[in-house]
């Protein structure tokens, strides 16, 4: 969030520096990140005025200006000649001059050059290049200061310096805003508020803030005609305001208003939707112009989106909807998504001649969960996801209405739409003052504490509750003290103040944290220990340690394609996993079961780096899926999960290496159940786990032939053809290699028969680099051959045939 000072100074009295201000501003619970000059950068840019546009000789696209760049004086004047991609200027026109030497925003400096064989002396400047430093739209005009408007330095002049002339001298505060401070000070009216809450106590006149406020008065058609509304979903969209406005002149906002948006980080587009942003900006509620003319049935319907809809956001991207997400919708179709982005079958364009302004409170969970699935982090969902007042929502509708009637000759239509069925209360919270001091260490009455929060447009109303501490008798001549209680009623701007802990804390941001003494803390203390589950959670740690097992820590979240990926069967209980309403990732929506995907997730990972023994283990929690009782939570049990790949250790003189087995595995476990002294009995896993394409196998004592019918990466037996030997797949058969394993296609250790190898050729080629025997194999090899042509259009071989020459031994010529 960024303020501009001089904007912010027209809200509220200012008493310090503009660095003094950001300390006090932090101070209070509003951190400022920095403090910028955003236009520091910017030197040489003068007014000029037109003299002529003339076409370019070799363009059709661009043009020659000429333009007086100084008056004429005792030494003459100043002109230059300059190459300008848009003519909207005409003679006599005055535009802000980049001149050889100036420098722009972000340190772009304007240097001579020729263009399409004319000399460009400088640049015309658009608002994005004089403002943002940033190149233009490609519908972007050349800015036109016009002659007769106010501005900070007065008339302009021709050669006068733009900076001085806008006053371009403005200090940015850049706010990192708190969710609870996010809350109400999302706009510059919010933090004129805080500012003046702050500068009462040096001034009482600074203490009052000037509202932004738009009045007018309805001069166009009744706003019924301009359209309709229809909420549909009051739970969603507790509050619709629309304001009809006709007998508009899209085109470029007012200099002042350009600039103020590109100091808060935004580009200007046009009069029309710079008015929207700018009333966002400082009353923190988002707007939305819609194109009158472009609603079907001139009607808004605040809806759920229909089944299989779709809508072209904005941005220029179509987004498919689902019941889940809230639109804006005319008759016929979705024209926005509501809080997030509206649409492009709707956008103000320079046709457009009459809007109808949406200005609305949404449930701000409907609108994060859409702005997450989408991806849309716009400015308008920031500000609706953490709370929008609705009581606000009909005044900066009022003033987006003044001002496109000031900067776009706008007539507002007669009325205003108003939706809000159940308008939302300012909440009451019952505050004791000595509850406030025994929680900030402060001895501060109720009347100070009443004067700190009303200076925060708090209403406080004191009541008499009960006798003081010590002085519950009364006599005649000492009538008994009364503890005085605080009723303080709470905007409905400042949602995140819920409770009297709040309450206490805005009285203790606006006293000083710094005024608060330092003091001990008081109480009973107790010696913390841990658990017995605890305790022996973490013997059972440090004994696998000890026995060379790593101990992993993953996340409690899996993809929904991993019982996929394990094969479990359709019914299995693990595909009743948890699943998270609002996951921040599909690959983490489900809570994980059982701990064997993860524990294999980082087995996968170290393999991937080149580790030729793993040897891990995971002590931690899954949820279970509830019973059948609806109000039955999901159980959380604490699980062990062991895993062995590669090798038994590391390679040693004496001894030789041997891959790890399941016994290996099965000892571990005994092993942890002696140490746990519990007797425990082995089962076979149902269903055993067979992750696809890794590891292929056949029927013990099952004929060869049923490995003819495998085509998942055909994987092949390690070394001969015999029985048990086909249990262990590690690559891609081949035919009959009489010759040495190639590096890329493994064969048999020893000589096969033919006829085993015949039907186990792919359906295409895969790989680069394979080789063949240098002389042909038997022909019944070739007789299943299924590769039909070679890479580069070598017909194969057919049965029987001889192949003249070797393969190659380098790129891949053969199937």
């Amino acid at each position: 969030m960024r303020v501009s000072l001089e904007w912010l100074s027209e809200m509220v009295t200012v008493p310090w520096p503009a660095e003094e201000l950001a300390e006090r501003l932090t101070m209070a619970g509003v951190k400022v990140e920095a403090v910028r000059r955003p236009f520091d950068g910017l030197s040489g840019v003068v007014v000029g005025r037109v003299e002529a546009m003339d076409r370019h000789p070799a363009s059709d696209a661009l043009w020659l200006a000429r333009v007086l760049v100084t008056e004429e004086t005792g030494t003459g004047a100043r002109r230059l000649t300059i190459v300008s991609g848009a003519g909207n200027p005409r003679p006599g026109d005055l535009v802000c001059v980049a001149p050889p030497g100036a420098v722009l925003p972000g340190g772009w400096r304007i240097d001579r050059q020729e263009i399409r064989g004319q000399v460009s002396e400088g640049m015309l400047l658009a608002a994005s290049e004089l403002l943002l430093g940033a190149k233009p739209r490609p519908d972007e005009e050349i800015l036109v200061v016009a002659p007769d408007a106010s501005y900070p330095g007065g008339p302009p002049r021709i050669g006068q310096d733009v900076v001085s002339l806008l006053e371009l001298d403005d200090v940015v505060f850049e706010l990192d805003l708190t969710p609870n401070y996010a809350v109400h000070c999302q706009s510059v009216f919010g933090v004129a508020m805080e500012v003046a809450a702050l500068a009462a106590e040096v001034d009482p006149a600074c203490g009052r803030v000037r509202k932004p406020v738009g009045e007018w008065a309805g001069e166009g058609p009744p706003v019924s005609e301009v359209a309709r509304v229809v909420v549909e979903e009051p739970e969603l969209c507790p509050r619709y305001v629309g304001c009809g406005v006709v007998e508009l002149k899209p085109g470029p906002a007012p200099l002042w208003l350009q600039r103020r948006l590109a100091a808060s980080g935004l580009r200007p587009i046009n009069n029309v939707v710079d008015v929207t942003n700018y009333v966002m900006l400082e009353w923190g509620q988002p707007l939305h112009a819609f194109d009158a003319a472009r609603l079907e049935d001139r009607t808004i319907v605040v809806r759920r989106a229909r089944p299989k809809e779709s809508l072209v956001t904005l941005d220029g991207v179509e987004r498919n909807l689902d019941e889940e997400v809230l639109v804006i919708a005319d008759a016929r179709r979705a024209v926005g998504i509501a809080g997030v982005m509206g649409g492009e079958n709707t956008e103000v364009s320079s046709a457009t001649r009459e809007v109808l302004l949406e200005a609305a409170h949404f449930d701000p969970r409907s609108v994060r969960r859409t702005s997450q699935r989408f991806g849309i982090r716009s400015e308008a969902a920031i500000r609706f996801e953490k709370w929008v007042d609705p009581n606000t929502t009909p005044v900066a509708a009022d003033r987006a209405v003044a001002l496109l009637r000031e900067v776009a000759g706008g007539v507002p239509a007669r009325g205003r739409i108003d939706c809000y069925p159940r308008p939302y209360e300012p909440r009451r919270i019952r505050v004791r003052p000595r509850r406030v001091n025994l929680l900030l260490g402060t001895d501060l009455d109720a009347t100070d504490q009443a004067n700190l929060l009303e200076r925060l447009h708090f209403e406080v109303d004191a009541v008499a509750a009960y006798p003081a501490p010590g002085r519950e008798a009364a006599t005649a001549a000492q009538p008994a003290d009364r503890e005085i209680d605080l009723w303080v009623t709470v905007p409905t701007r400042r949602q995140d103040v819920a409770g009297e802990a709040d309450v206490a804390e805005e009285i203790a941001r606006l006293y000083g944290y710094g005024r608060i003494a330092s003091t001990m803390p008081r109480g009973q203390l107790t010696r913390g220990h841990r658990r017995p589950v605890r305790q022996a959670a973490d013997q059972v740690r440090h004994h696998l340690a000890g026995l060379g097992l790593t101990e992993v820590v993953t996340y409690a979240f899996l993809h929904p394609g991993v019982f996929d990926r394990l094969r479990l069967p359709p019914d299995h209980p693990h595909r009743r996993a948890v699943r998270l309403r609002n996951p921040m990732t599909e690959d983490q929506s489900l809570l994980r079961p059982w701990l064997v995907p993860s524990v294999l997730e980082a087995a996968a990972a170290n393999v991937r780096r080149r580790a030729d023994s793993v040897r891990l283990f995971e002590l931690g929690t899954v949820h279970l899926p509830a019973g059948k009782e609806a109000e039955e939570l999901p159980r959380e049990e604490t699980r062990l999960a062991l895993l062995l790949w590669g090798y038994d250790g590391p390679p040693a003189w004496n001894r030789s290496r041997r891959e790890v087995d399941f016994y290996d595995l099965k000892g571990l476990v005994e092993e942890v159940l002696a140490f746990v002294g519990v007797d425990g009995a082995f089962a076979p896993a149902t269903p055993r786990i067979t992750p696809a394409g890794r590891r292929w196998s056949r029927p013990r004592g099952g004929p060869l032939d049923t490995w003819a019918r495998c085509t998942r990466r055909s994987w092949r037996p390690t070394a001969g053809t015999a029985g048990r030997t086909w249990l262990s797949c590690t690559s891609r058969p081949s035919w009959n290699w009489p010759g040495p394993c190639a590096s890329t296609c493994r064969r048999p250790a020893s000589p096969a028969p033919s006829g085993t190898w015949r039907c186990w050729c792919p359906g295409h080629c895969r790989r680069t680099g394979w080789r063949r025997p240098s002389a042909k194999g038997p022909a019944p090899s070739w007789t299943a051959w299924s590769c039909s042509t070679f890479t580069r259009g070598t017909r194969s071989p057919k049965a029987g045939a001889a192949w003249p020459t070797p393969w190659s031994t380098g790129r891949r010529t053969g199937p």
